[in-house]
Order: C-alpha cells, then structure tokens, then sequence
C-alpha cells in the first residue's frame, strides 16, 4: 500500500512538472527566455529608456562591436514603435 501511494505521488508531481514545461513536438524542452538576455540588450534597451529624456549617446569601446549593438537598439526601437526623429 505504502509504495503504491508513493507512486502515485510521484506520479502525480511528474505530470505537475510537466504541465509547467513547454516542449515542441519533438520532445525537446523550450527553455524560459529573459530580458534581457545578455549585456548589449540591457545596454540597448537602457538607451531607448533614455530616449524620453532627449538625444542619447550610446559608447561602444571596440569597433567591431559597433553594429552588433546598433542592431540591438534598432530591434528594440521597432518593437516599441520608436522612429528615430
């Protein structure tokens, strides 16, 4: 009896674990997506924040990152209908 009632609680918590996971078709897990998902996004969007305030001025220290960020702050100006004045 006794192991049956742990079954069926651990049964139970599977499918409660489960029912919080999203998975495609295949199986596989969809994991949980933050924002902002690593430093250029924060930085992107602390800029558009800003933006309220007046002109912004975003310092990007090595050239090669320069339009890397850009695409950031120009993805999430689009998603919050912002237009560059």
């Amino acid at each position: 009896m006794k192991k049956k009632k742990e079954m069926l609680e651990k049964y139970e918590f599977k499918k409660y674990a489960d029912s919080l996971n999203i998975t495609t078709k295949s199986g596989r897990l969809i994991k949980d997506k933050y924002f902002p998902e690593d430093k250029k996004q924060a930085i992107a969007a602390t800029a558009v924040k800003l933006l309220s305030n007046g002109s912004v001025l975003n310092y990007v220290g090595k050239t090669n990152m320069v339009l890397s960020q850009a695409r950031k702050i120009s993805k999430i100006m689009k998603e919050k209908d912002i237009s560059h004045p």
